[in-house]
């Protein structure tokens, strides 16, 4: 009806085409178009289709043609009685989801939406730029190719390619803000160890890379790993003489959206900031000396001696244990604990290095031990 582009007016909406033409060399032509459109009531809106519209044009002979296109997950066969008539085949490929008064996005499970690398970055959000051929980016349906093909009898040659220009924009959740993203630099006493990456997945992110800010990390740009439940991981061995950001930028490539890039604090952890020496006694001075301490970058073996007084037994070593050194020492009342322990690292090809970590004094009350006794006596 006569008026202007508005849903009252409209009653039927194209929201994705793919088209692909070419010519062999009898002079046959041929169209491929892979579509998503919906139909329906003008200003209602409709059921979305999913359709494969077939043009064979000057076919050389008569016979069976076999036509393969990104619009169906399986070929169509055609039999061409006379070269004379022009084949024109529309067939919907599958039928789902809904197009709201033609106005928005489409809602429930659409299928064929694929992009020719033409739109970015020039045309962020859209899957092409309507003029410019390439191949599509996967393909229409599961299972399916990404090649127009059409076969025929003797006398025809067959024609293929994967060239398609193409038509239309999806829908982009905003990426959002990252509060909880963690850029740590797990350091020893030597200044070695490893910059380690843990970031949350940002809305749509399909990969993630960091750069330092100011400052560039060693092999940047660094391609974070996203693992199973979403998280962006990496760790980055770090030397000495490798200088530190600040600040390292984690850009996500969030698809046909475009990028998004996000800051985040580099925080520098020393391995003794995590460490723990215990020293936990009973009421009688026994007891035991248990150690927990992270396994430094690099290190291979660890042992532990008393800053000031010697600890029982001493060097003690240290087992390494699901990344951490441990030990458990028993003591007793004649062991006088020392307020530090020293910590030696034996790093494979760097020599040693020793971090002074406090002891923690833990006294067991004589009522906590008296306990088992008393519900014995009851």
């Amino acid at each position: 009806p006569a008026g202007g582009a508005v849903a009252a007016n409209i009653n039927e909406a194209l929201y994705y085409g793919a088209t692909a033409t070419g010519t062999n060399a009898e002079g046959a032509s041929f169209l491929s178009i892979c579509a998503v459109e919906a139909a329906g009531p003008g200003g209602a809106g409709g059921l979305v289709t999913n359709f494969a519209l077939i043009r064979l044009r000057n076919l050389p002979v008569v016979g069976q043609y076999i036509v393969t296109t990104p619009c169906s997950p399986t070929p169509f066969i055609i039999t061409v009685s006379d070269p004379a008539i022009d084949i024109d085949l529309r067939a919907q490929v599958a039928s789902d989801g809904v197009a709201p008064g033609f106005l928005g996005t489409l809602s429930g499970p659409v299928e064929m939406f694929a992009d020719n690398g033409t739109a970015l970055p020039t045309y962020p959000g859209y899957l092409g730029d309507g003029i410019t051929p390439g191949p599509l980016n996967g393909p229409l349906f599961t299972g399916g190719g990404t090649t127009f093909m059409v076969t025929g009898p003797a006398g025809f040659t067959p024609f293929s390619t994967n060239q398609f220009t193409v038509v239309g924009k999806l829908f982009a959740l905003a990426p959002v803000v990252l509060a909880n993203g963690q850029v740590t630099f797990n350091r020893n006493a030597l200044g070695a160890g490893t910059v380690d990456f843990l970031i949350p997945k940002n809305t749509g992110a399909v990969t993630a890379q960091a750069v330092g800010v100011g400052t560039a990390l060693p092999g940047e740009p660094i391609l974070l790993t996203m693992m199973a439940n979403g998280v962006f991981t990496a760790s980055v061995p770090i030397t000495a003489a490798n200088p530190l950001p600040n600040v390292v930028a984690i850009t996500f490539n969030l698809g046909v959206p475009g990028e998004m890039t996000q800051n985040f604090p580099l925080t520098v952890i020393p391995v003794g900031d995590l460490a723990k020496v215990s020293a936990t006694r009973n009421s009688a001075g026994k007891g035991t000396l248990d150690f927990l301490i992270p396994q430094s970058p690099g290190a291979v073996t660890a042992q532990a001696v008393g800053s000031g007084s010697p600890l029982p037994g001493e060097p003690i070593v240290l087992t390494p244990v699901d990344g951490n050194f441990t030990a458990s020492v028993p003591i007793t009342r004649d062991n006088i604990m020392p307020a530090n322990v020293a910590v030696t690292f034996n790093l494979a090809g760097e020599g040693q290095l020793t971090e002074i970590i406090p002891v923690i004094k833990i006294r067991l009350s004589s009522l906590l031990l008296m306990l088992p006794k008393m519900k014995q006596a009851e």
